[in-house]
């Protein structure tokens, strides 16, 4: 149950510093409101710095835990909103928490979201009143029902399926995921000619082409530390020939670099392979990057040698300004032999390691060098184009 008191919210907001499980030790049985103000104490802990703008609103509520698990950062949805035209029509049909509803809101003419789950629908409505949001409106159904019986047009569909099964497990196919999107093809081309399909870091872009159809443009988004999504622009109509553009989106606080290409480019690229030499720059594709694989393109595009077919490690002797991903100063490169990890720990104590088409993981590695994990120093141990193996010790720049 929902909870809109104002001393409700004063008290919430003066327990943000504790802990919610004494919290929930402490107050028990003082008020049935008391687990709701818990809940909303531990989601806005989980959720401070994902959702830093959406939580300036102190009425601003989550239904669970699991809601504030599973949402979509303020940052995210800010870029998934910029794929909407000004003043389009948008129907949500896994609306959720909502986050990308409210941005989709501020640019759309007029929002519709479905949520089947009768808690969250009764937090979105919630939600929509004090952030103040006048063009949504929600519908408490399954959307594969509404759209047995939607009449209406809208200019863009988007839908982000669970990607978890009935039993909990995850899973990675489109078909496999909640609702089974490909199912629902034939429904939304009947109200619409554009879906935006948001989905698993997981998928294979060319699997999520080829059982769609259609797809204009593939948006690989993450940080510079991990993909977090794949999101697909299908368009309906099959008159016109379709180049599907890949786009690999990197944001990070309110900086955005984005690297696109089409399949034919890197197909028709040719890599340059080089050997790394002390003073020069390592070059490390952004996670968004690397899941796109556009690795002959880059070498291409970029005048930048590659250390190895299936390292997807690159080398230059100067920073490359446009380069999506980071630069690392090589200050020196070591055997992987007897020798070297024997001796390692002596003049590198603490070091940040990194693995790329080499045969131990870096915890593997870690123990076998007896070498803790931090400092300045980011340790890149890979197989070069003449098979060697070799430890990099870099550092930013």
């Amino acid at each position: 149950m929902i909870y809109l008191d104002d001393e409700i919210f004063d008290w919430i907001e003066s327990h943000l510093d504790d802990d919610p499980k004494s919290l929930a030790l402490k107050f028990s049985g003082k008020a049935n409101w008391i687990p709701f103000a818990v809940t909303q104490i531990e989601c806005r802990k989980h959720s401070a710095n994902k959702l830093s703008e959406t939580l300036k609103n102190r009425r601003f509520v989550f239904p669970t835990l699991l809601s504030a698990e599973q949402s979509t950062s303020d940052i995210v949805a800010s870029f998934h909103a910029s794929l909407i035209p000004e003043g389009s029509s948008v129907l949500d049909l896994t609306c959720g928490l909502g986050i990308d509803t409210f941005h989709f809101a501020q640019k759309a003419k007029s929002v519709i979201a479905v949520e089947k789950d009768s808690e969250i629908f009764e937090a979105l409505n919630n939600n929509i009143k004090s952030l103040n949001i006048s063009n949504m409106l929600v519908v408490n159904e399954d959307c594969k029902e509404y759209l047995k019986n939607c009449t209406t047009n809208f200019d863009i569909v988007y839908i982000d399926p669970a990607r978890r099964s009935r039993s909990g497990g995850r899973v990675y196919a489109l078909s496999d995921c909640q609702p089974n999107v490909v199912e629902l093809l034939d429904m939304i081309r009947n109200i619409s000619n554009c879906l935006i399909i948001k989905m698993s870091p997981m998928l294979d872009s060319m699997s999520i082409i080829n059982e769609l159809g259609c797809v204009t443009d593939i948006y690989a988004i993450g940080t510079h530390s991990e993909c977090k999504e794949l999101v697909a622009v299908v368009k309906f109509d099959h008159n016109k020939e379709i180049v599907t553009k890949n786009h690999a989106i990197t944001l990070n606080d309110n900086e955005l670099s984005a690297f696109e290409y089409t399949n034919k480019e890197e197909r028709s690229s040719a890599t340059v392979f080089s050997q790394p030499s002390v003073g020069e720059f390592l070059l490390v594709p952004y996670p968004s990057v690397s899941k796109l694989m556009p690795f002959r393109l880059l070498s291409a595009r970029f005048n930048v040698g590659k250390l190895n077919v299936n390292s997807h490690l690159y080398q230059s002797k100067t920073l490359v300004a446009d380069f999506p991903g980071q630069h690392f100063l090589i200050r020196q490169i070591l055997p992987f032999d007897k020798a070297t990890i024997k001796t390692f720990c002596r003049n590198y104590s603490k070091v940040n390691i990194a693995t790329r088409n080499f045969p131990l993981t870096p915890d593997e590695l870690r123990k076998r060098l007896k070498t803790k994990d931090g400092g300045d120093i980011y340790l890149f141990v890979t197989t070069l184009s003449d098979s060697s193996k070799v430890l990099i010790l870099t550092s930013k720049p």
